[in-house]
């Protein structure tokens, strides 16, 4: 028994070790044959971000599609019915593994992201941010300007309101940034909650220390934000952000 389960961690080691190789020479690949391809026949930018995000749409469904075969990771939807609206919706969620950004881009068709500056100059990945037209967290005048003109086309926004992975045993403080959206924007908001069991690929967890059974990303569609209720009624821009940003901290939370 404890040489099966021995082989059976190694046999997903090696499978995790895949996927990341997949999607870090994967990105690289897409980048130089498919996305100049895709902007060559795009008559703007609105439409080459468009159709780069369906094509990574489609080959996220791929990779998660291997990581089930892999025997790594299943997910799980929850309260899906909740999601009424297929654009022109601001995607709030917790992060608590590397792959959440995977599932969720797999299950939208198109969705635009606020990736760190780090993802923007990575080798293998930059291609792969800049060809979707994801929005750089750098200026922060610029970065909300830039966060509204797209909720106020139609399309969808996710944003990681703590910035990176939540720490092993709970929420980061979240960034002023999706408080800030939420109040300034008219859209949907819709908060999503994200849970791992067993746990993988959590902060400080080393990509090689996999449990010995198939985790569960369980992704529920939590009640959208009501924006009178979470800003407490504040007309201050200031305080309603505060206010926001502590209503969604203590909502997700509690639905952990």
């Amino acid at each position: 028994m404890k040489l099966f389960t021995y082989l059976y961690i190694l046999f997903r080691q090696a499978g995790t070790a895949f996927i990341f190789t997949v999607i870090s020479v994967g990105g690289f690949l897409l980048s130089i044959f498919l996305f100049p391809l895709i902007a060559l026949f795009s008559p703007n930018k609105e439409t080459r971000s468009r159709r780069v995000q369906y094509a990574l749409h489609l080959t996220f469904k791929g990779v998660t599609f291997m990581m089930r075969i892999l025997c790594l990771v299943k997910i799980k939807k929850v309260n899906w019915q909740k999601i009424d609206s297929k654009e022109g919706m601001l995607i709030i969620s917790n992060h608590p593994t590397l792959i959440d950004y995977v599932y969720l881009c797999s299950i939208f068709p198109q969705l635009d992201c606020v990736v760190k500056p780090e993802l923007w100059d990575s080798f293998f990945l930059r291609g792969v941010v800049r060809a979707a037209g994801y929005i750089k967290v750098s200026d922060p005048a610029t970065f909300k300007e830039d966060c509204l003109k797209r909720l106020n086309s139609g399309r969808n926004l996710l944003i990681f309101p703590e910035g990176t992975r939540s720490n092993p045993d709970g929420l980061k403080t979240f960034k002023k940034g999706a408080a800030s959206l939420v109040v300034s924007s008219t859209c949907k908001v819709q908060i999503l909650t994200i849970k791992c069991s067993p746990p993988i690929l959590m902060k400080s967890q080393k990509w090689y220390e996999v449990p010995s059974t198939i985790a569960e990303l369980s992704i529920t569609a939590q009640d959208s934000i009501d924006r009178e209720l979470a800003s407490n009624g504040e007309e201050k821009l200031i305080k309603a952000q505060a206010n926001v940003n502590n209503y969604m901290w203590n909502y997700i939370n509690s639905c952990l």
